[in-house]
């Protein structure tokens, strides 16, 4: 990005908060118990509750209705007048169903907060739903409006091998290629582990901790006599002990990561002259778009811890990288490999 003025910083600084809460929103929506499902719905109410805030710019302080006792000054809008206030700002107009659901999560916290009702799940996938329905109407500083989540990370990274695909993601679905989005988020996926800090390969054809690979090794010391007959089992242990350590390495349960891979496949380690990898699809027709979704909240969540932690950088040739992956995009070089049917 640009250098930003004082006002636009703190525009950002506002994004990445609403970000960071939808984030989290969406971790305690994939445990689905009771209390977390309540912790994630005062987070997706407070993200829409700033979105909504980004929208409408500077409310002023409202005067206290007459008869009201008070002790001093003014009172901050309310969340309805500031869902009003966005309604009136909103241009195209927000879809009707949107402002129902806004009000109802409103009314959902508030029954939480004062009165002690229970939140269920689809009451926080609602407001999941509602506070990215907000993401892709509030642009960042810049001349680019950004269309998601994704591409808000993007834009707060600064690690344009990673945002490339992100923003692409979210342009994507925008524009209906969902199979286009689903393999720019394995992009994405495949662009951030490669720019771990530490680093988790070490280079580009060898991942540390990719399944398989101690196997492989395994095997080929064996095959000089290193190893005794043991060896099978030995390997066998410790790939499996791989699937737990590489996703908490960066920060993930195994099993979301392993959801990921399951709806974007993964990306192949073949040279293809500077072009981006092939991606080797999970299944043949693609995801389901609420798949796509939770997948690709793992993902932004993935990146988003390793860059807040100081754990994602980019590398030295990524200028070049990037360049030559934007002419693979332009001129319709991506390759993605399908499973065959049966």
């Amino acid at each position: 990005m640009t250098a930003m003025t004082a006002l636009e910083r703190r525009r950002v600084e506002r994004w990445v908060a609403a970000v960071a809460l939808i984030v989290a929103a969406e971790e305690h929506a994939s445990i689905d118990v009771p209390e977390l499902n309540a912790l994630g719905h005062m987070a997706a109410h407070a993200a829409c509750e700033a979105l909504l805030g980004l929208a409408v710019g500077v409310l002023q302080a409202r005067p206290h209705p007459p008869g009201t006792v008070v002790k001093r000054g003014s009172r901050e809008p309310g969340f309805p007048e500031l869902l009003d206030e966005a309604k009136a700002a909103a241009d195209p107009p927000f879809d009707p169903q949107v402002l129902q659901d806004l009000r109802v999560m409103h009314s959902a916290r508030n029954g939480f907060v004062h009165g002690g009702q229970a939140i269920d799940h689809a009451e926080l996938e609602r407001a999941i739903a509602a506070a990215h329905m907000l993401s892709e109407r509030v642009p960042m500083p810049g001349s680019r409006p950004v269309v998601g989540v994704a591409s808000a990370v993007a834009d707060i990274i600064e690690v344009e091998a990673v945002g490339l695909w992100l923003r692409r993601y979210d342009e994507q679905r925008a524009a209906g290629g969902r199979l286009a989005a689903c393999d720019a988020l394995a992009y994405a996926l495949d662009a951030t582990l490669d720019r771990t800090v530490p680093r988790l390969r070490h280079d580009s054809s060898r991942e540390l901790q990719s399944p398989g690979q101690v196997s492989r090794e395994l095997q080929r010391l064996a095959a000089s006599g290193v190893f005794d007959t043991d060896r099978k089992a030995m390997a066998k242990a410790i790939d499996s002990l791989n699937d737990w350590l590489f996703p908490l390495a960066i920060g993930t349960p195994p099993q979301q990561l392993a959801f990921v891979r399951s709806v974007v496949g993964r990306v192949g380690r073949e040279d293809r002259g500077g072009y981006p990898s092939s991606v080797y699809a999970a299944t043949i027709e693609g995801p389901s778009e609420a798949d796509l979704r939770r997948a690709a909240g793992i993902v932004v969540r993935i990146v988003l811890r390793l860059f807040a932690i100081g754990s994602l950088a980019a590398r030295q040739r990524d200028a070049e990288i990037v360049e030559l992956w934007k002419g693979a995009i332009a001129t319709g070089k991506l390759v993605t490999v399908r499973p065959k049917g049966d």
